[in-house]
């Protein structure tokens, strides 16, 4: 599997590559991988021995990477919808995340929002929708670096997002 998967990392490169030197713009296809630090902290009551009663709370934080993969389509040179996926072992972000750059330029400033599903080594998961993610980032021609806050629907959990992707 692992054969495969580099095998078609080269081919995407090569295809990359295969053009002009200059940059063309936003068009097409997407294929974007990089890696994302998600982490925040959460509040947790603590019940008593029965389960009816709340004795306390506690707070937790944490960061962990992620690879950051993404798989879409420039409907023009400033908006893209993409399928989001994040993932390393115990932690899964899955979504549809919709960008807009804010000119037509290899130089320029982007937002994007993306709603999803997030699942932590099972304790947060659910459907699209119930994790909602708000991006704003800067793109260099195929490099995009990003800052982002999200939240799971209903959680008082508090996400901040930092990422580097490279986007063919």
């Amino acid at each position: 599997m692992k054969k495969q998967i580099w095998i078609a990392l080269v081919l995407l490169q090569q295809l990359h590559a295969s053009g002009t030197d200059t940059f063309e713009g936003r068009k097409g296809f997407l294929f974007g991988i990089g890696i994302v630090a998600i982490g925040g902290c959460g509040k947790d009551d603590i019940w008593d021995e029965s389960g009816e009663n709340i004795i306390g709370t506690d707070t937790s934080c944490g960061a962990i990477p992620l690879l950051d993969l993404g798989l879409g389509y420039h409907f023009s040179k400033q908006f893209a919808l993409s399928l989001d996926i994040k993932t390393l072992g115990i932690a899964t972000l899955m979504g549809i995340k919709a960008k807009y750059y804010l000119e037509d330029e290899k130089d320029t400033s982007f937002v994007s929002v993306t709603g999803g599903a997030l699942n932590v080594g099972g304790v947060h998961s659910g459907f699209i929708g119930s994790y909602n993610n708000i991006e704003w980032g800067y793109a260099y021609e195929h490099n995009e670096f990003s800052l982002g806050i999200g939240a799971p629907y209903g959680d008082s959990t508090i996400l901040l997002h930092l990422g580097y992707k490279y986007v063919f």
